[in-house]
């Protein structure tokens, strides 16, 4: 789980950082998150069938940074 909050947190971070010079981030940046938001829909309903269970302080922690 942190691997792929580790992947959102870097994709926000270079778009913000870099998007006022590559506008052409933000569109890259909305189709990487919606590969991924496809990707773990289609893992959660073909392949671990039960979401894992993982408390709130990874979750909070990463809001906490953004």
């Amino acid at each position: 789980m942190q691997f792929k909050y580790s992947g959102i947190m870097t994709i926000v971070y270079i778009t913000f950082m870099f998007g006022a010079g590559m506008p052409v981030l933000f569109p890259l940046a909305s189709g990487a998150f919606l590969v991924l938001y496809l990707l773990e829909t289609t893992s959660l309903h073909y392949i671990h069938q039960t979401p894992p269970a993982y408390d709130v302080e990874l979750n909070d922690a990463c809001l906490g940074k953004l």
